[in-house]
Order: structure tokens, then sequence, then C-alpha cells
């Protein structure tokens, strides 16, 4: 029995093909403008130039998938930080991505905040609880201890529990916040649930995601995305809303988890990369729609196609291959011209070595260091199958060669319902499923497998 529950981000770099640039896109757990920030040593409360410093708890960093991540929380009663010792000047842009987890008990919160500060560095952190590091929250695990909110400060909160009952700017939904000086009271617009309306309810889903955050002064306009889309677009200017130092603004993060009697929660940044300049704007790209992207088998080699959707500068695109939907490799990039609506073209990637089972494909493409993915492919080389559950879009893959054969699929809710029975010639949509364990029973050619999957 084959059990795969999430799909997460990933990295590294193998193959190409048509126009290729062969390089890594992730710095390390930290970079500043392309450069790698290291873990600065010495005494705790020394930050020198080209470092960052975690003020984090002990055991944090073992249940995080790779080198590229800062743990801030694992258990209750526990908030972190971690700043980049280099601050930025806010009379310049900036466009910071990184990759966020907010956990697996949708139960549990608190959340993970983005965090502009002239408090100081490095050890500067706010209270537990609903204070998510970087306000009063229990008062509690503060640094410098009694000093708990973090001011002067610009916030981007991502927060995973309702505090409504005790604090202001809440939603029932995971939602985001833009606020300054350490209080969530002073925010700098209304709060929006974390999804931006694609109906995504829950984000403590144990899937990684993809955060950009933008600030162009020249708007003045501060915008955020999670997941590609856009959640929050302030028209107005940070710089001026709080009486942080704009010239030297230290950046870094913030998280929390409940005080004793709450439940623990794992929580996490990976890949973080913040860029300085440019001129960022608000809009997100059309890319790629669902639909345009396919992956099929030809004698053993793996042919991908897709084709873009709407008149653009050029793309860089990406192709990812996993073989579990844990772990993703980059194994091409290929860089597209500029077109008009007449010549939209269609790509191919040829993947020669897939391996034995089933491959699992996906394309991430990026505009303005927006980041977005395409849906997820599968193709089996063997004539065992897989059903592979896609937790970021709710569906189950159906591998396109099993197309071509009477595939039967029997899904059961946990009181032993058939919630769904036929002979999909598609991926199966798992959108309308409640929360829950589902028995999926398939057949095919007389071979039967049956897999569980978890719907969050």
């Amino acid at each position: 029995m084959r059990e795969i529950f999430n799909i997460r981000l990933g990295t590294a770099v193998v193959g190409c093909f048509l126009l290729c640039i062969w390089s890594n896109n992730i710095f390390g757990q930290m970079s500043l403008n392309g450069t790698a920030l290291s873990e600065g040593g010495g005494s705790p409360s020394s930050c020198g130039s080209g470092d960052f410093k975690a003020n984090v708890n002990a055991g944090d960093g073992a249940g995080v998938p790779s080198a590229n991540c800062i743990q801030f929380t694992n258990a209750v009663n526990e908030s972190g930080s971690v700043w980049a010792c280099d601050p930025i000047d806010l009379d310049n842009a900036f466009t910071l991505s990184f990759n966020m987890f907010l956990g697996s008990d949708n139960n549990a919160g608190d959340g993970i905040a983005f965090v502009l500060q002239s408090k100081g560095v490095p050890q500067i952190r706010g209270g537990r609880g609903g204070g998510m590091g970087w306000q009063q929250g229990d008062g509690a695990g503060c640094m410098p201890s009694g000093s708990c909110p973090v001011s002067p400060s610009v916030i981007v909160e991502f927060d995973t529990f309702d505090n409504g009952a005790f604090e202001d700017n809440e939603l029932a939904c995971d939602h985001v916040l833009i606020a300054v000086d350490g209080n969530d009271a002073n925010n700098l617009m209304a709060p929006a649930c974390m999804d931006g309306g694609t109906g995504t309810t829950n984000f403590e889903d144990g899937a990684t995601h993809s955060v950009n955050i933008t600030w162009n002064p020249a708007g003045p306009v501060y915008c955020v995305y999670v997941d590609g889309v856009s959640v929050l677009e302030y028209n107005g200017d940070i710089r001026s809303a709080s009486s942080i130092d704009k010239d030297a603004a230290q950046w870094g993060f913030t998280s929390s988890t409940a005080p004793a009697g709450g439940l623990p929660q794992t929580q996490y940044v990976c890949d973080v990369a913040m860029t300085t300049g440019g001129s960022p704007s608000c809009g997100i790209p059309a890319g790629i729609a669902r639909n345009n992207f396919r992956a099929t088998l030809e004698n053993e080699v793996v042919y991908l196609n897709w084709k873009e959707d709407v008149e653009k500068e050029a793309y860089d695109y990406y192709v990812e291959h996993s073989m579990d939907g844990v772990t993703w490799n980059t194994i091409g990039h290929v860089t597209d011209m500029s077109y008009s609506e007449e010549d939209k073209p269609a790509f191919e990637f040829m993947h020669s070595t897939p391996g034995n089972g089933l491959n699992l494909y996906r394309v991430k493409y990026e505009e303005e260091n927006l980041v977005k993915y395409t849906v997820t492919q599968g193709v089996n080389l063997t004539t065992e199958y897989n059903l592979v559950m896609d937790a970021k879009n709710k569906q189950l893959i159906i591998p396109q060669e099993l197309n071509e054969d009477l595939l039967e699929v029997v899904i059961y809710n946990s009181s032993g319902k058939i919630v769904y029975q036929g002979n999909p010639d598609n991926n199966i949509d798992l959108s309308s499923f409640t929360t829950g364990i589902y028995v999926v029973k398939s057949n095919r050619n007389n071979n039967s497998k049956t897999n569980r999957i978890v719907i969050w």
C-alpha cells in the first residue's frame, strides 16, 4: 500500500532541454541579493555583517525537511525569531520570497510573521501565543526580558488561529494582517483570509506554502502573495506608517505557539531570499492554465508539454520531478523569449531518465519574482500503478497512461460510505470532499490496490 499525503516544494538541478541555464536558485537558509547569509556564531548578542542570528528553542531543527530551513517552534509555550544582521533601506524597493510551513494540526496555532523593525538585533523577540513573537502575547519568552512588543516595526502576520475573543483584527479563517509597532490593533488595513478567495481553508495542512512580499516606494504599494495568489495590497507608505528607521530597517521572522494548555505546532521557513531594488508591481501573471500542462510516456521517455495563456515578457521555467510527491528536484531550466498574443509558443521538455515507478512532474515559473506552479501530472514507468494525493490542488492524480486502460476507482469515507465510483479518464477532483481519512480502492486489469488518503 502506498500512502502519500502532501506535496511540498523542492530544489536542485539535473538536466535541460531547449535553452538551458545551469544554476541553483536556493542560496541557503537566508540570502540577501543573491548572497547566502551565514549563521552567525560567537556571542549571542553579536550580529556580524553577512550573517543571520536565530533565537529558537532547544530541539528545533530536527523536524525540518532540509538544511535550507529555520524552525521556530515544535512544542507548546514556544516563540522564536531570526534576523538578518544587515539592514535594508526602505527608500529602495524589495522582493522577498520564502517557503512557509505552518504545521499539520488545524486545531493548533499560532503562525509566523515577517517583520521589519528598528528595535535592534539579534536578541529581539516578542511574546508567545497570540503574540506571534512580535507583540505582547502572554508576556513570556520575550527578548530582552520584559520587553515584549517588537516596536517600532512593520509586520506581515500569517495567523492560523482565531484569537478574536481577546484580540483585535482576527478572522476565523487562516488569515494575513499588515500591522505596525508591535500591536495588531495598529493594522494598516483589514485582515484577509490567507487563501485570497480561492477556497483553501486550511494552511496547517502539513504542506509548504510559497510566499512573496513586495515593496515599491514609488507606488507606494506593499503586496503579499500566498501560493501565487494576491492576498493583501496596501496602497500606502509603510515608511511613514511607523516610526521605523527607514534607512536601516532590520528584517526577519518571528513565530510562536500556544501557552501551556494549548497544542504543539511545528513551524518553519525555508529558502528565504531578499532582493532589493527593481520596480516590483502587484500584478499576478496569468501564466499557464491548469489544463495546459501534460506528461506522456513514449518508449520509456517522458515528454512534458505546456503552452502559455497570455501575451507577456519572457518567463523562466523550472521543470520539477518527484518520485514520492514530497521531495522535488529541478531537472531543467527553460527560458523563452517574449511573444505576442498571436504567437503564443508551445514548449516540450524531454526527461530521458525517469525512475522505476510513478514519476510526478510540475513546472515552476516566475514573473517579477512571483512564483507559481502548474498542476501535478503523473507518469508510471512500470506495469505497477499508483494513485497519489495532490494535497495542494485537492485531487487524486491518475497517471495519464492509465487513461488508456479501464481503471475502476471507488472511494470510501471513514464511515464506509461510497463517495466516488467511476472509471476516470483524468485526475479526480476532491475539492468537495470534507476533511477526513478516505480509503481508495482501484482495479486495473485485475490488479487491485488499496490506498489511504487524508484530506485536510
